[in-house]
């Protein structure tokens, strides 16, 4: 059980930098987060494409259903508190990836548009 669990984190971990960060999903993320569509489902889903956060509590979801891991014995209530679980420890394994590879603290690596870097040409 403890090494389905952590598969399911670094499962997490893996699904969500690869769909929020990889090239390879820039152009389906573009279908969601292009400012052209004013539906609401199209903004929601690119609300989640948009970040990391929001788009792990869904990864870990699938994490859990996917390895059948249920911590808590209640059925599929006990797989989405699992998946759950799972997303906060992937987040952790991000911050502690970022910290190690000097990510967290440098501004280039930032998600959000409130930031603004020295020199930048958008000011």
């Amino acid at each position: 059980m403890l090494i389905k669990f952590l598969l399911g984190i670094l499962f997490c971990e893996l699904i969500t930098e690869l769909v929020i960060k990889s090239e390879i999903f820039e152009s389906f993320r573009g279908v969601f987060t292009s400012r052209k569509n004013k539906n609401w489902f199209y903004w929601y889903i690119g609300s989640i494409l948009s970040c990391g956060y929001c788009f792990s509590v869904y990864s870990g979801i699938f994490s859990a259903l996917l390895l059948k891991i249920n911590l808590m014995g209640y059925g599929i209530i006990g797989i989405i508190f699992s998946g759950l679980i799972i997303h906060r420890c992937s987040n952790i394994l991000h911050n502690l990836i970022d910290k190690y590879t000097n990510k967290y603290y440098d501004l280039r690596f930032r998600q959000s548009d409130d930031i603004i870097i020295e020199g930048d040409s958008n000011e």
